[in-house]
């Protein structure tokens, strides 16, 4: 009986033991897993900064510093288009609906404010890409002007709005950044001044 009681044991030691020894390999491997995992990914934020140095390199010494900045002002001309309808839109229309307005509305507004903004500034941004792809090739475009006159004689009107589509549904976040806006500007006017609003 004592060796059968001592045997048992034994075997849960030895049981116990094994449980043990897979924990602390399982630890190790896993261990082993996300040091990996780090340097992976360590050599891949390495091999993308190198990448943009190397093309950065390239394109300095192929064009100098203009190469660097090539489509620089239509993209300023582009922004400022864009944010002027964006916010000049929307603060023109809203005055014409009601202050109580719901969040839908606004954000409907939002949505076809946003969405013609992008519409009206997108030729400019096609003419920034289409800038900025040729920095490093040598030069294709003497200017801004220069590439929507070679779009438009080699492409048509239509090339100017490729890729417009994907866009349009890109405006959602534009849309609840003006309504959430203005919801959470009530907010904070009625709980820091709430005088004004009794009044």
């Amino acid at each position: 009986y004592q060796r059968r009681v001592h045997g048992k044991q034994w075997y849960q030691r030895r049981v116990h033991g094994k449980q043990w020894y897979q924990r602390r390999v399982h630890g190790k491997q896993w261990y082993q897993r996300r040091v990996h995992g780090k340097q992976w990914y360590q050599r891949r934020v390495h091999g993308k900064q190198w990448y943009q140095r190397r093309v950065m390199s390239k394109t300095f010494k192929a064009e100098g510093m203009q190469g660097l900045y090539r489509g620089f002002v239509i993209s300023c001309v582009g922004i400022v288009i864009y944010r002027g309808f964006y916010f000049g839109l929307y603060d023109t229309i809203m005055p014409y609906l009601p202050e109580d307005v719901s969040f839908a509305a606004r954000f409907g507004v939002g949505y076809a404010v946003t969405v013609s903004a992008g519409l009206m500034s997108y030729p400019i941004d096609t003419i920034r890409r289409r800038m900025m792809m040729t920095s490093g090739e040598g030069v294709k475009y003497n200017g801004s002007m220069d590439c929507a006159s070679q779009i438009l004689k080699a492409e048509g009107f239509m090339s100017f709005m490729k890729g417009a589509g994907a866009n349009v549904l890109r405006g959602m976040a534009g849309a609840g950044v003006l309504a959430g806006f203005d919801v959470m500007k009530a907010s904070y006017i009625a709980y820091a001044y709430p005088e004004s609003i009794e009044k």
